[in-house]
């Protein structure tokens, strides 16, 4: 049985044709390697459009000036990227330090073979492939903080950021009062990385993820659709609220009532919270 060369765990597209070429022959049992399928893959995007279009008009890269230098930087990114993984037509990589992805084309009939291109985490996630046959594409659900095939700490860091400078803090803290122990934006930076890095439930919401931690009492939730800075919102959420947001209760009434009392940011306990259906 002829052995399959493999890539990644994957079958390598037409890498070889058992019909040896005229000018230079080659054994029908002579394969390349790894390194070298990379080398030729690199040099193909290397010196095609994604050049022209993300080097020379945009720009993207400004250390680099001629193909052999995209070239090279590219093979960089073939042979250590952060994260690997299939994508519609073919089968992409992306490295975090330089913020670089390499899309390899399967289908393509150019021989260009795909593209290359400025990108960090969050354009990586929204390529990778979800469910079939859903109506609308949406970014992968993030199972947890764990994952790291999708979950980066750089990720989480830029989330915490964005969400702890942002209308979060000015309506959450400042103005509700919600966190009397943070007073500043890069406190309450802190504390949501801290939730986001160590959350007790988390799970898909509308439009996006959310991250609780119970000792906190606090919820992240991050808006993939979200066009602002912020990126997303946090608050003070009980477990009530968390399960309130959960997809599952979608079109379906809480069981649990919504109680408004003078103290909202205490945990109550089973006496007031009887107490305050009662007085419903």
């Amino acid at each position: 049985m002829e052995e399959t060369a493999l890539l990644n765990g994957r079958p390598w597209p037409h890498l070889y044709s058992e019909t040896p070429s005229i000018t230079e022959p080659t054994p029908p049992s002579s394969k390349p390697s790894q390194e070298e399928y990379l080398k030729t893959l690199a040099h193909a995007i290397g010196h095609g459009h994604a050049f022209r279009k993300h080097v020379l008009e945009s720009a993207e890269f400004p250390n680099i000036s001629t193909p052999e230098q995209f070239t090279d930087h590219l093979f960089e990114v073939l042979t250590h990227p952060t994260l690997s993984g299939p994508c519609t037509n073919g089968f992409m990589y992306w490295q975090e330090t330089s913020s670089t992805i390499v899309i390899e084309n399967y289908k393509s009939k150019s021989q260009d073979r795909g593209t290359a291109y400025h990108c960090g985490i969050d354009g990586y996630t929204k390529l990778v492939p979800t469910q079939k046959n859903t109506r609308k594409k949406s970014p992968p659900l993030l199972k947890t903080v764990e994952t790291v095939e999708v979950v980066t700490e750089g990720h989480l860091k830029t989330l915490a950021q964005a969400i702890g400078h942002g209308h979060a803090f000015t309506k959450h803290v400042m103005e509700n009062g919600e966190f009397p122990h943070i007073s500043t934006p890069d406190q309450f930076t802190d504390h949501l990385l801290e939730v986001l890095s160590h959350p007790t439930l988390s799970g898909p919401c509308t439009n996006g993820y959310m991250y609780w931690q119970e000792s906190s009492s606090t919820i992240v939730i991050e808006n993939y659709k979200s066009k602002s800075q912020d990126r997303g919102t946090a608050y003070y959420c009980t477990i009530e609220g968390f399960h309130r947001l959960s997809p599952t209760l979608k079109g379906k009434k809480s069981i649990l009532p919504r109680i408004q009392t003078d103290q909202p940011f205490k945990k109550s306990s089973l006496t007031t919270l009887l107490a305050a259906i009662e007085s419903l």
